[in-house]
């Protein structure tokens, strides 16, 4: 069948429970215990009634994926088990040491009050083994079919598996549950004997378990536990609920006329043989017979059947004096098989009634063995039985509404809005509780400071802010203003953490953010202002991703100036210092003196034509292409062996010899015009009128001090020839005093001093002109080195 969840015990009966689990957890082995909130019950096999110790081994090897912490893919188990009131057919072994019906087991151990799945511990703690270490298999024939489970030399983490413990789960068909232990031990004191481990069985459902141990050494080896289930068509807890007391007749003596009331909650009749009734101090009676109360129907127990001599009660089963009510207050509680169904404790101190002469009954909107803790739910009835005493034995008990005050603030429930609480009532103080106490229609009024309709108990996060409140808008600026406890959710659109307004500067990436690594992608990742801060390491303004070829040289990235360092300093391989532009295989940077010149290059021959073909600084050294004696550099024809200077002069091979700037008859060595490169120089003829740098011809033949005047020429008293001086103030065109480079034919006695002549265009000496040559000839005639 499908289990719900119990019926809520009273706070005295969790108190209890809980006190019974701790001391139950503390228990040593050949204890046993429970039972827990549905039933279970447990014993050792040295306990009487107990188990044997009796292995069975698992016969085929479990495959985890991961032997450590890893769970199998459920096994079937052959027959419907059932848990807790559920059933399954399939169940799942973890390799730390339990049986789920749920989730994995996890490697860290917790108390199995918090376990929140069904569970099956029999070693519960962070075990880890090899690939087959875990065996299961099931064994027997219908309804005695029992499934195995076992863990075979399993060790502890981080202790490897070199002394494992060996134990193993039976799953009986009937719902027994038996843990069988080989080998409890890991060679650890730390962690042998279950000393890190939890032992037990849990349902999922709080206060549904039954714990062995929590971290507590109670394990020992060739030793079996049994987990019992409540026995078929038992009573659980909440199937029962106290309902009215009569604990001080008047009418009859309490020994005769003292009785209970018992409600069925369930659908089905309920038998009540074997349930114990227990007061205060522990006089228990318990129910031998069977006694049955029908679905939703009432049943009295009480000390005297007799209906004649007990003042007129129908009392279904009478228990006699071995159970005697307290007048003054008395705690009455139900068990069956050990587990307690409900529990009343009728203290005039806890708001209950405390009549003589009537019954204390509850109010039939509370028949739950949760209200029936309340005293509030409880009032003294006024309906007359039997021989005159008040209530309503074995029948539904009459409404508490009315002007009862059940919580003695002074306002009966016609008036108080919660005749359960004293602190509540008309005129109360009004507290941000979430509760009407002044009875007024209205709740926490008075708590909502900014008037935004909500106040700091309903959850206003800010009562000094109206924008702020349950529900409100989320705006990005750093505060809850919905009060959800999360701060501008919803602006944080690339989910890394930070919202735009908490500086996220690109919230389309998670990968920039503030604090994120700056990387070299031209982009602020970290949000600083600054992008691939970092990446630019030689300082020259360019990171490696702008392109920046070699970050560790300032002189190398795009747009550098080319140097011969033999590396490629603009960071463009197509330009670099190593290109030959003048196509003589040799660059710039390898030693191309001119790399404009495929001529010029590093141990290049070396011909007569004024440049350094080999590059070793010196221009046409050792070249002397005709013979002659004379290398190119003086020689003024290298390819002719009858030129260079110093040579004598032949008057007619055509050839500067002598290398002076003249040929043959030109030359003053064969009659010609005057070597001397002063004669008739730049200065011939100046503005002073003269012929040469001295102002005027010579003494003897003088024009005189009129013979230029300021147009330049020779006047009429003094000019050589009419046809001398032109109107350009020149001699003539071709800057002499004539044709024949002298001032006229009838010049006498005048000495050229200075004639600038070459051998391309030499003029043909006068008459005096050549006088003066050939006077000259004997003293400036050469001979051949």
């Amino acid at each position: 069948m499908d289990h719900s969840p119990p019926p809520r015990l009273g706070a005295a009966a969790v108190s209890l429970s809980f006190l019974l689990a701790v001391l139950l957890a503390a228990t040593p082995a050949g204890a046993g215990g429970g039972p827990d909130a549905y039933g279970y019950t447990w014993k050792w096999s040295t306990d009487a009634g107990g188990p044997a110790y009796d292995p069975a081994g698992g016969s085929t090897s479990i495959s985890l994926a991961d032997p450590d912490d890893g769970c199998s893919s459920p096994l079937s188990l052959g027959f419907t088990f059932p848990f807790y009131g559920e059933t399954y057919t399939e169940v799942s072994a973890c390799a730390n040491g339990a049986l789920t019906f749920g989730a994995v087991a996890e490697y860290a151990n917790t108390a199995l009050s918090a376990v929140v799945e069904p569970l099956i511990a029999p070693y519960w703690d962070d075990l880890v083994g090899d690939a087959d270490d875990l065996w299961a298999s099931t064994t027997g024939s219908a309804p005695n079919r029992t499934f195995v489970a076992e863990w075979r030399d399993v060790g502890r983490y981080g202790l490897g598996t070199t002394d494992g413990a060996t134990f193993e789960v039976k799953l009986h068909e009937g719902g027994t549950v038996e843990f069988h232990y080989t080998d409890v031990t890991f060679g650890n004191a730390t962690y042998d004997s279950g000393l890190s481990a939890t032992v037990g069985i849990a349902s999922g459902i709080s206060g549904e378990s039954l714990q062995v141990s929590y971290n507590s050494a109670s394990l020992v080896a060739s030793r079996a536990i049994a987990f019992y289930p409540p026995a078929a068509g038992g009573i659980a807890p909440g199937d029962l609920v106290i309902t009215e007391i009569m604990y001080d007749p008047s009418a009859v003596a309490d020994e005769a006329g003292e009785w209970f009331e018992l409600y069925n909650t369930t659908g089905a009749t309920l038998d009540l043989a074997g349930l114990e009734a227990s007061d205060e101090v522990g006089s228990t009676i318990t129910v031998a017979g069977s006694v049955t109360v029908p679905a939703h129907g009432y049943v009295v127990l009480g000390r005297n059947a007799a209906t004649a001599a007990n003042g007129g009660v129908p009392v279904a089963y009478g228990y006699g004096s071995a159970l005697a009510l307290n007048n003054d207050g008395d705690w009455l509680v139900l068990t069956h098989g050990g587990v307690e169904i409900d529990r009343v404790e009728y203290e005039p101190s806890a708001g209950f009634p405390d009549p003589s002469g009537a019954s204390i009954q509850l109010d039939p909107a509370h028949l739950d063995p949760g209200d029936n803790d309340v005293g509030a739910n409880w009032c003294v009835s006024t309906i007359t039985y039997g021989a005159g005493d008040e209530g309503t034995p074995g029948a539904a008990n009459e409404s508490c509404a009315g002007e009862v005050d059940a919580d003695g603030d002074g306002y009966g429930e016609d008036d108080d809005c919660d005749d359960g609480d004293p602190t509540v009532h008309p005129g109360a103080s009004e507290s941000c509780d979430g509760v009407d106490e002044d009875c007024d229609g209205t709740v926490d009024e008075g708590f909502d400071t900014d008037g935004d309709g909500w106040t700091t108990c309903e959850g206003d996060c800010d009562g000094g802010d109206a924008t702020v409140h349950p529900g409100a808008s989320e705006t990005c600026d750093g505060d809850d203003e919905d009060c959800d406890g999360s701060v501008d959710e919803g602006f944080d659109t690339d989910g890394d953490g930070w919202t735009t307004c908490e500086g996220d500067c690109d919230d389309t990436r998670a990968s920039v953010k503030p604090g994120a690594a700056e990387t070299c992608n031209a982009r602020d990742d970290d949000c600083d202002g600054t992008a691939d801060e970092g990446f630019d390491v030689d300082g020259d303004g360019w990171t490696t991703c702008e392109g920046d070829c070699g970050d560790a040289n300032a002189n190398v990235h795009p747009g550098a100036t080319e140097l011969c360092d033999g590396l490629d300093n603009d960071c463009d391989p197509g330009t670099t210092e190593h290109v030959d532009n003048d196509g003589d295989g040799q660059s710039g940077c390898a030693g191309d003196c001119d790399d404009t010149d495929p001529g010029n290059f590093v141990g290049g021959t070396e011909v007569c034509d004024g440049g350094d073909n080999d590059c070793d600084g010196a221009v046409d050294e050792g070249i002397d292409g005709d013979g002659d004696g004379s290398p190119c550099a003086d020689d003024c024809d290298d390819s002719e062996p009858d030129a260079f200077p110093g040579a004598d002069e032949d008057c007619a091979d055509g050839i500067d010899n002598d290398c002076d700037g003249w040929t043959d008859s030109q030359d003053s060595d064969c009659g010609g015009g005057d070597d001397d490169t002063a004669d008739d120089d730049t200065a011939d003829d100046d503005t002073t009128g003269d012929d040469d740098t001295t102002g005027d011809d010579d003494t003897t033949g003088d024009d005189d001090t009129a013979d230029d005047d300021t147009a330049g020429d020779d006047d009429t008293a003094g000019d050589d020839d009419t046809a001398d001086d032109d109107a350009a103030g020149d001699d003539d065109a071709a800057g002499d005093d004539d044709a024949a480079g002298d001032d006229d034919t009838d010049d006498e006695g005048d000495r050229l001093v200075s004639c600038r002549c070459s051998s391309a265009a030499a003029p043909s000496p006068g008459l005096g002109g050549a006088i003066g040559l050939l006077a000259l000839a004997g003293s400036r005639r050469r001979s051949r080195q």
